[in-house]
């Protein structure tokens, strides 16, 4: 990110400028820690051709013991109808997963899945996301081939 080479998955900046063309305001919540990413993001997502890239839309994590994004959508639904959700992790969606255990994530994806494919659109991120830490506490703390075996093993089950 900080060398500039983020890409955007295909259509993304198309799309979003084709909504915000039609008067629709677009807000980016992100967990990057503002005080070191801020303008490196803003820098990415300005070249990649994002619409709506300034203080007011882009929001990233001000406290970094705090990574739940529900203050942020609840900043943004202060003063706007939210129409959809979008992003690849339940963390990037109003569920109330932050901190729950498997079982309990899954309970909430569950009850919410109406909403899915409308209100939630998830994009597939199998690289990263708040979902390994459920899978295995010790996550952060692995070498890159313990990662591996991990992987292995969790994908294949």
């Amino acid at each position: 990110m900080h060398e500039g080479r983020s890409e955007a998955l295909p259509g993304a900046a198309d799309f979003l400028n084709e909504v915000a063309r039609r008067g629709v305001a677009i807000f980016y919540v992100s967990n990057r820690w503002s005080e070191v990413n801020y303008d490196a993001t803003i820098d990415n997502l300005k070249v990649l051709g994002f619409p709506s890239v300034d203080a007011e839309h882009v929001l990233l994590m001000e406290d970094r013991t705090q990574s739940d994004k529900q203050p942020c959508f609840d900043k943004i639904a202060a003063d706007y109808d939210i129409v959809v959700y979008m992003g690849d992790n339940a963390g990037d969606l109003p569920l109330g997963t932050k901190g729950k255990t498997r079982d309990e994530r899954n309970a909430l994806i569950d009850a919410a899945k109406a909403d899915f494919g409308t209100r939630y659109i998830v994009f597939p991120n199998p690289v990263y996301g708040a979902w390994i830490s459920v899978m295995s506490k010790e996550y952060m703390t692995m070498t890159p081939e313990a990662r591996d075996d991990f992987y292995r093993e969790m994908l294949t089950e």
